[in-house]
Protein backbone atom coordinates (compact mmCIF):
# COMPACT_ATOMS: atom_id res chain seq x y z
CA UNK A 1 0.00 0.00 0.00
CA UNK A 2 1.33 3.50 -0.84
CA UNK A 3 0.91 6.39 1.35
CA UNK A 4 1.04 9.68 0.17
CA UNK A 5 0.40 12.94 2.42
CA UNK A 6 -1.73 15.77 1.30
CA UNK A 7 -2.55 19.31 2.75
CA UNK A 8 -6.09 20.48 2.44
CA UNK A 9 -6.51 24.17 2.31
CA UNK A 10 -9.39 26.46 2.30
CA UNK A 11 -8.46 29.29 0.68
CA UNK A 12 -5.62 31.06 -0.67
CA UNK A 13 -4.02 32.06 2.80
CA UNK A 14 -4.55 28.13 4.46
CA UNK A 15 -6.74 28.92 7.09
CA UNK A 16 -10.39 27.01 7.38
CA UNK A 17 -13.62 28.74 7.86
CA UNK A 18 -13.54 28.69 11.64
CA UNK A 19 -10.11 30.27 11.70
CA UNK A 20 -7.67 28.29 12.32
CA UNK A 21 -5.27 25.98 9.63
CA UNK A 22 -6.30 23.00 8.48
CA UNK A 23 -3.84 20.15 10.18
CA UNK A 24 -1.93 17.85 8.01
CA UNK A 25 -3.47 14.25 7.98
CA UNK A 26 -2.36 11.26 5.25
CA UNK A 27 -3.98 10.05 2.32
CA UNK A 28 -4.02 6.34 2.20
CA UNK A 29 -3.93 4.62 -1.41
CA UNK A 30 -5.43 1.04 -2.51
CA UNK A 31 -5.35 0.48 -5.71
CA UNK A 32 -7.59 2.63 -8.14
CA UNK A 33 -8.52 4.48 -4.05
CA UNK A 34 -7.50 7.36 -2.28
CA UNK A 35 -8.64 8.17 1.10
CA UNK A 36 -7.91 11.31 3.06
CA UNK A 37 -9.71 13.54 6.01
CA UNK A 38 -10.59 16.61 5.43
CA UNK A 39 -11.48 19.57 8.00
CA UNK A 40 -13.90 21.84 6.41
CA UNK A 41 -16.72 20.69 4.86
CA UNK A 42 -16.37 23.99 2.20
CA UNK A 43 -13.32 21.94 0.53
CA UNK A 44 -15.53 19.42 -1.09
CA UNK A 45 -18.94 20.64 -1.31
CA UNK A 46 -19.71 20.47 -4.75
CA UNK A 47 -18.58 17.30 -5.03
CA UNK A 48 -20.31 16.20 -1.56
CA UNK A 49 -23.62 17.64 -3.34
CA UNK A 50 -23.57 15.70 -6.43
CA UNK A 51 -22.25 12.57 -4.82
CA UNK A 52 -26.07 13.09 -2.33
CA UNK A 53 -28.07 13.85 -5.71
CA UNK A 54 -27.30 10.89 -7.69
CA UNK A 55 -29.12 8.54 -4.75
CA UNK A 56 -26.29 7.88 -2.20
CA UNK A 57 -27.26 7.07 1.62
CA UNK A 58 -30.96 6.74 2.83
CA UNK A 59 -30.76 9.64 5.12
CA UNK A 60 -30.71 13.64 5.23
CA UNK A 61 -28.01 13.52 7.98
CA UNK A 62 -24.97 12.66 5.58
CA UNK A 63 -25.92 15.56 3.41
CA UNK A 64 -23.03 18.55 2.55
CA UNK A 65 -26.17 20.85 3.56
CA UNK A 66 -27.21 19.31 7.17
CA UNK A 67 -23.19 19.09 8.16
CA UNK A 68 -22.49 22.52 6.87
CA UNK A 69 -25.89 24.15 8.56
CA UNK A 70 -24.52 22.33 11.85
CA UNK A 71 -21.35 23.28 11.44
CA UNK A 72 -22.29 27.09 11.08
CA UNK A 73 -24.47 26.65 13.72
CA UNK A 74 -22.34 25.53 16.34
CA UNK A 75 -20.06 28.98 15.71
CA UNK A 76 -22.70 31.08 16.36
CA UNK A 77 -23.52 29.48 19.14
CA UNK A 78 -20.01 29.33 20.65
CA UNK A 79 -19.63 25.46 20.30
CA UNK A 80 -16.67 23.71 19.41
CA UNK A 81 -16.85 21.21 16.90
CA UNK A 82 -13.82 19.94 15.35
CA UNK A 83 -14.41 17.97 12.13
CA UNK A 84 -13.55 14.86 10.76
CA UNK A 85 -14.70 14.40 7.17
CA UNK A 86 -13.55 10.31 5.98
CA UNK A 87 -13.45 10.87 2.02
CA UNK A 88 -12.76 7.92 -0.66
CA UNK A 89 -12.06 8.74 -3.98
CA UNK A 90 -11.88 6.12 -7.40
CA UNK A 91 -9.75 7.58 -10.00
CA UNK A 92 -10.08 11.24 -8.56
CA UNK A 93 -14.05 11.09 -8.30
CA UNK A 94 -15.18 11.16 -4.75
CA UNK A 95 -17.55 8.08 -3.91
CA UNK A 96 -17.28 8.04 0.07
CA UNK A 97 -17.85 10.81 2.54
CA UNK A 98 -17.88 9.68 6.05
CA UNK A 99 -19.05 12.70 8.16
CA UNK A 100 -17.41 12.50 11.81
CA UNK A 101 -16.72 14.75 14.35
CA UNK A 102 -14.55 14.84 17.32
CA UNK A 103 -15.97 14.27 21.12
CA UNK A 104 -14.20 14.28 24.35
CA UNK A 105 -14.86 11.61 26.90
CA UNK A 106 -12.80 12.33 29.65
CA UNK A 107 -8.87 12.10 28.43
CA UNK A 108 -10.67 9.84 25.30
CA UNK A 109 -10.62 11.68 22.04
CA UNK A 110 -13.72 9.54 20.28
CA UNK A 111 -15.00 10.24 16.92
CA UNK A 112 -19.00 10.34 16.37
CA UNK A 113 -21.68 11.19 13.99
CA UNK A 114 -21.37 14.79 12.57
CA UNK A 115 -24.49 16.61 13.88
CA UNK A 116 -24.81 14.26 17.11
CA UNK A 117 -26.69 14.49 19.36
CA UNK A 118 -29.18 16.49 16.86
CA UNK A 119 -28.28 13.77 13.73
CA UNK A 120 -30.78 10.92 14.51
CA UNK A 121 -29.17 8.15 11.89
CA UNK A 122 -25.63 7.37 11.68
CA UNK A 123 -24.13 6.47 8.24
CA UNK A 124 -21.85 6.63 5.23
CA UNK A 125 -22.54 8.14 2.28
CA UNK A 126 -21.04 6.09 -0.99
CA UNK A 127 -21.72 5.15 -3.78
CA UNK A 128 -23.13 2.07 -4.82
CA UNK A 129 -21.50 1.61 -8.47
CA UNK A 130 -17.88 2.00 -7.30
CA UNK A 131 -16.72 -1.06 -4.89
CA UNK A 132 -18.27 -0.35 -1.43
CA UNK A 133 -16.57 -3.12 0.59
CA UNK A 134 -13.03 -2.16 -0.43
CA UNK A 135 -13.99 1.58 -0.03
CA UNK A 136 -15.28 1.15 3.57
CA UNK A 137 -12.28 -0.63 4.43
CA UNK A 138 -10.24 2.23 3.56
CA UNK A 139 -11.99 4.77 5.30
CA UNK A 140 -11.87 2.68 8.17
CA UNK A 141 -7.81 2.34 8.13
CA UNK A 142 -8.02 6.47 7.42
CA UNK A 143 -9.99 6.55 10.89
CA UNK A 144 -7.66 4.37 12.84
CA UNK A 145 -4.44 5.65 11.06
CA UNK A 146 -5.51 9.13 12.71
CA UNK A 147 -3.61 9.96 15.07
CA UNK A 148 -5.32 10.16 18.82
CA UNK A 149 -8.38 8.65 18.11
CA UNK A 150 -9.35 6.15 20.58
CA UNK A 151 -12.62 4.93 19.39
CA UNK A 152 -15.57 5.07 17.51
CA UNK A 153 -18.81 5.14 18.78
CA UNK A 154 -21.85 5.47 15.75
CA UNK A 155 -25.06 5.12 17.17
CA UNK A 156 -28.21 5.19 15.66
CA UNK A 157 -27.70 2.66 12.76
CA UNK A 158 -30.59 1.79 10.45
CA UNK A 159 -30.90 -1.87 9.69
CA UNK A 160 -30.84 -1.02 5.69
CA UNK A 161 -27.89 1.18 5.63
CA UNK A 162 -24.51 1.03 3.86
CA UNK A 163 -23.50 0.65 7.10
CA UNK A 164 -25.26 -1.99 8.20
CA UNK A 165 -25.42 -3.90 4.95
CA UNK A 166 -21.56 -3.72 4.51
CA UNK A 167 -19.34 -5.55 7.04
CA UNK A 168 -16.49 -4.18 8.63
CA UNK A 169 -12.95 -4.81 8.33
CA UNK A 170 -12.68 -8.37 10.22
CA UNK A 171 -9.89 -7.35 12.31
CA UNK A 172 -12.25 -4.89 14.19
CA UNK A 173 -13.72 -5.56 17.63
CA UNK A 174 -16.90 -4.63 16.69
CA UNK A 175 -19.71 -3.79 19.21
CA UNK A 176 -23.05 -3.91 18.15
CA UNK A 177 -25.99 -2.97 20.10
CA UNK A 178 -30.10 -3.33 19.29
CA UNK A 179 -31.11 0.08 20.16
CA UNK A 180 -34.52 0.66 18.61
CA UNK A 181 -36.86 1.02 15.84
CA UNK A 182 -38.34 3.30 13.83
CA UNK A 183 -41.65 3.75 12.68
CA UNK A 184 -42.82 4.62 9.30
CA UNK A 185 -45.96 4.88 7.12
CA UNK A 186 -45.12 3.89 3.52
CA UNK A 187 -48.13 5.64 1.79
CA UNK A 188 -50.49 4.97 -0.71
CA UNK A 189 -50.58 6.98 -4.07
CA UNK A 190 -53.34 9.09 -4.84
CA UNK A 191 -54.06 10.66 -8.66
CA UNK A 192 -53.05 14.72 -8.77
CA UNK A 193 -55.81 16.79 -6.91
CA UNK A 194 -57.23 13.27 -5.13
CA UNK A 195 -57.38 12.33 -1.50
CA UNK A 196 -55.46 8.95 -0.59
CA UNK A 197 -57.30 6.48 0.51
CA UNK A 198 -58.45 6.22 4.03
CA UNK A 199 -55.45 5.27 6.38
CA UNK A 200 -57.36 4.52 9.16
CA UNK A 201 -60.59 2.47 10.27
CA UNK A 202 -63.88 3.72 10.35
CA UNK A 203 -64.38 3.95 14.29
CA UNK A 204 -60.82 5.53 14.40
CA UNK A 205 -61.48 8.74 11.68
CA UNK A 206 -65.18 9.14 13.73
CA UNK A 207 -63.26 9.73 16.80
CA UNK A 208 -60.81 11.66 15.45
CA UNK A 209 -63.84 13.65 13.21
CA UNK A 210 -65.65 13.93 16.77
CA UNK A 211 -62.22 15.33 18.04
CA UNK A 212 -62.11 17.53 15.42
CA UNK A 213 -65.50 19.19 16.33
CA UNK A 214 -65.28 19.86 19.78
CA UNK A 215 -61.73 21.42 18.98
CA UNK A 216 -63.17 23.72 17.01
CA UNK A 217 -65.48 25.05 19.54
CA UNK A 218 -62.26 26.78 20.95
CA UNK A 219 -62.28 28.73 17.04
CA UNK A 220 -62.00 28.05 13.84
CA UNK A 221 -59.26 25.14 12.71
CA UNK A 222 -57.00 26.13 9.81
CA UNK A 223 -54.75 23.81 8.15
CA UNK A 224 -51.82 24.78 6.56
CA UNK A 225 -48.42 24.14 4.55
CA UNK A 226 -45.84 26.58 5.47
CA UNK A 227 -43.59 27.68 2.61
CA UNK A 228 -40.94 30.15 1.61
CA UNK A 229 -39.94 32.99 4.11
CA UNK A 230 -43.34 32.43 5.58
CA UNK A 231 -41.30 28.92 7.61
CA UNK A 232 -38.71 31.42 9.75
CA UNK A 233 -41.01 32.59 11.93
CA UNK A 234 -43.54 29.66 12.06
CA UNK A 235 -40.47 27.66 13.12
CA UNK A 236 -39.95 29.94 15.85
CA UNK A 237 -43.49 29.93 17.12
CA UNK A 238 -43.25 25.92 17.06
CA UNK A 239 -39.70 25.84 18.82
CA UNK A 240 -41.23 28.05 21.66
CA UNK A 241 -44.35 25.94 21.55
CA UNK A 242 -42.27 22.47 21.91
CA UNK A 243 -40.35 24.18 24.66
CA UNK A 244 -43.63 24.78 26.51
CA UNK A 245 -44.33 20.92 25.59
CA UNK A 246 -41.46 19.29 27.29
CA UNK A 247 -41.33 21.68 30.44
CA UNK A 248 -45.18 20.52 30.98
CA UNK A 249 -44.15 17.23 30.36
CA UNK A 250 -40.87 17.67 32.95
CA UNK A 251 -39.18 16.24 29.53
CA UNK A 252 -35.59 16.92 28.52
CA UNK A 253 -33.84 16.32 24.87
CA UNK A 254 -29.94 16.39 24.06
CA UNK A 255 -31.07 17.76 20.51
CA UNK A 256 -33.22 20.35 21.59
CA UNK A 257 -30.68 21.14 24.18
CA UNK A 258 -27.64 21.33 22.57
CA UNK A 259 -26.87 25.22 21.80
CA UNK A 260 -26.65 25.12 17.94
CA UNK A 261 -29.89 23.28 17.18
CA UNK A 262 -31.84 26.29 17.21
CA UNK A 263 -29.47 28.27 15.01
CA UNK A 264 -29.34 25.06 12.71
CA UNK A 265 -33.08 24.94 12.30
CA UNK A 266 -33.20 28.60 11.40
CA UNK A 267 -30.76 28.53 8.56
CA UNK A 268 -32.16 25.82 7.56
CA UNK A 269 -35.56 27.21 6.94
CA UNK A 270 -34.32 30.92 5.79
CA UNK A 271 -33.85 28.84 2.85
CA UNK A 272 -37.36 27.32 2.51
CA UNK A 273 -35.83 23.75 3.21
CA UNK A 274 -38.64 22.20 5.35
CA UNK A 275 -41.91 21.02 4.88
CA UNK A 276 -43.99 22.43 7.54
CA UNK A 277 -47.85 21.54 8.24
CA UNK A 278 -49.72 23.51 11.16
CA UNK A 279 -53.15 23.54 12.72
CA UNK A 280 -54.46 26.72 14.09
CA UNK A 281 -57.47 27.43 16.44
CA UNK A 282 -58.77 30.72 15.96
CA UNK A 283 -55.77 31.90 14.48
CA UNK A 284 -53.76 30.74 17.28
CA UNK A 285 -50.62 28.00 16.71
CA UNK A 286 -52.07 24.21 17.94
CA UNK A 287 -50.27 21.76 16.57
CA UNK A 288 -47.40 21.89 14.04
CA UNK A 289 -45.19 18.71 12.00
CA UNK A 290 -42.04 20.07 10.16
CA UNK A 291 -39.16 17.87 8.57
CA UNK A 292 -37.20 17.47 5.28
CA UNK A 293 -38.31 15.54 2.47
CA UNK A 294 -35.17 13.95 0.87
CA UNK A 295 -35.67 11.64 -2.14
CA UNK A 296 -39.88 11.18 -1.17
CA UNK A 297 -38.65 10.21 2.10
CA UNK A 298 -39.93 12.77 4.58
CA UNK A 299 -37.80 12.56 7.98
CA UNK A 300 -40.24 14.40 10.88
CA UNK A 301 -37.53 16.60 12.74
CA UNK A 302 -39.99 18.18 15.10
CA UNK A 303 -43.72 17.26 16.06
CA UNK A 304 -45.27 19.48 18.94
CA UNK A 305 -48.79 20.55 20.01
CA UNK A 306 -50.53 23.09 22.46
CA UNK A 307 -51.24 21.12 26.07
CA UNK A 308 -53.89 22.77 26.48
CA UNK A 309 -55.54 21.30 23.97
CA UNK A 310 -54.89 17.90 24.43
CA UNK A 311 -57.59 16.27 25.23
CA UNK A 312 -58.86 16.82 21.13
CA UNK A 313 -55.64 14.91 20.03
CA UNK A 314 -54.58 17.89 17.58
CA UNK A 315 -51.19 15.96 16.55
CA UNK A 316 -53.30 13.20 15.64
CA UNK A 317 -55.90 15.32 13.46
CA UNK A 318 -52.51 17.24 11.89
CA UNK A 319 -50.98 14.16 10.92
CA UNK A 320 -54.65 12.77 9.55
CA UNK A 321 -54.80 16.21 7.08
CA UNK A 322 -51.23 15.81 6.42
CA UNK A 323 -51.80 12.23 4.72
CA UNK A 324 -54.53 12.32 3.03
CA UNK A 325 -54.83 15.67 2.14
CA UNK A 326 -51.65 17.57 2.15
CA UNK A 327 -48.18 15.55 1.19
CA UNK A 328 -48.78 14.23 -2.42
CA UNK A 329 -45.40 14.11 -2.81
CA UNK A 330 -44.50 11.97 0.10
CA UNK A 331 -43.93 8.37 -0.03
CA UNK A 332 -42.46 7.46 2.83
CA UNK A 333 -42.87 9.22 6.29
CA UNK A 334 -40.03 8.31 8.68
CA UNK A 335 -41.54 9.29 12.51
CA UNK A 336 -37.66 8.59 13.28
CA UNK A 337 -36.92 6.41 16.49
CA UNK A 338 -37.95 6.10 19.34
CA UNK A 339 -41.21 3.81 18.52
CA UNK A 340 -43.50 5.31 20.85
CA UNK A 341 -47.38 4.47 20.71
CA UNK A 342 -48.11 7.97 19.41
CA UNK A 343 -46.01 6.80 16.01
CA UNK A 344 -46.74 3.18 16.20
CA UNK A 345 -50.19 3.81 15.56
CA UNK A 346 -49.68 5.33 11.83
CA UNK A 347 -46.93 3.01 10.69
CA UNK A 348 -47.32 0.40 8.85
CA UNK A 349 -43.74 -0.90 9.00
CA UNK A 350 -40.60 -0.46 11.38
CA UNK A 351 -36.62 -0.38 10.68
CA UNK A 352 -34.48 -1.52 13.19
CA UNK A 353 -31.84 1.05 14.93
CA UNK A 354 -28.46 -0.39 16.04
CA UNK A 355 -25.65 1.89 17.78
CA UNK A 356 -21.77 0.54 16.73
CA UNK A 357 -18.79 1.21 18.40
CA UNK A 358 -14.97 -0.35 17.93
CA UNK A 359 -11.92 0.81 20.35
CA UNK A 360 -8.76 1.65 18.35
CA UNK A 361 -6.90 2.16 21.78
CA UNK A 362 -7.25 0.72 25.17
CA UNK A 363 -8.23 4.32 26.28
CA UNK A 364 -11.01 3.53 23.92
CA UNK A 365 -12.09 0.19 24.85
CA UNK A 366 -12.23 1.78 28.47
CA UNK A 367 -14.11 4.81 27.31
CA UNK A 368 -17.16 3.12 25.48
CA UNK A 369 -17.45 0.57 28.20
CA UNK A 370 -18.05 4.03 31.02
CA UNK A 371 -20.35 4.75 27.54
CA UNK A 372 -21.87 1.77 28.03
CA UNK A 373 -22.41 0.67 31.65
CA UNK A 374 -21.47 3.65 34.01
CA UNK A 375 -22.76 6.30 31.79
CA UNK A 376 -26.74 5.12 31.86
CA UNK A 377 -26.50 5.04 35.33
CA UNK A 378 -25.14 8.88 36.01
CA UNK A 379 -28.17 9.71 33.17
CA UNK A 380 -30.77 8.25 35.36
CA UNK A 381 -29.49 10.38 38.36
CA UNK A 382 -29.24 13.56 35.95
CA UNK A 383 -32.79 13.07 34.95
CA UNK A 384 -34.01 12.72 38.50
CA UNK A 385 -32.61 16.19 39.40
CA UNK A 386 -34.47 19.52 39.15
CA UNK A 387 -35.12 21.02 35.73
CA UNK A 388 -33.56 23.97 35.90
CA UNK A 389 -30.36 22.43 37.15
CA UNK A 390 -30.67 19.69 34.46
CA UNK A 391 -30.76 22.61 31.93
CA UNK A 392 -27.74 24.38 33.47
CA UNK A 393 -25.77 21.28 33.30
CA UNK A 394 -26.33 20.06 29.56
CA UNK A 395 -25.66 23.06 28.16
CA UNK A 396 -22.27 23.33 30.01
CA UNK A 397 -21.28 20.05 28.95
CA UNK A 398 -22.63 20.71 25.69
CA UNK A 399 -20.26 23.94 24.97
CA UNK A 400 -17.04 22.18 26.80
CA UNK A 401 -17.55 19.02 24.89
CA UNK A 402 -18.65 20.47 21.45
Amino acid sequence: MDVQSNWFIADEDGVLADGTRPRLHKAIRSCALTSAVVEDPCLIADEWRQLSSEGCGLTFYQSERWCRSWLAGCRASGVREAARIVTVREAGRLVLVWPLVLWHVGPARILRPLGAPATQYADVLIDPATNVDAALQLAVQAISAMPGIDAVLLKGVRADSALARHRFPAHLSLRIKPRDEAPCLRLPSAAPGEARPPLRSGKSLNALRRHERRLAEHGALTYESVEGAAQVPALKASLALKAKWLKARDTISAGYLHPANAAVLLSLAEDGGFRMFRLLVGGELCASEFGILHRGRYISMVQTYDERFSTHSPGRLLLLHIFQSEAADITLFDFMPPDAAHKAEWANGTVAIFDYAFAITPLGRLALAYLGRVRPFLVRCFLALPGPVRDRIGQLSMVRNG
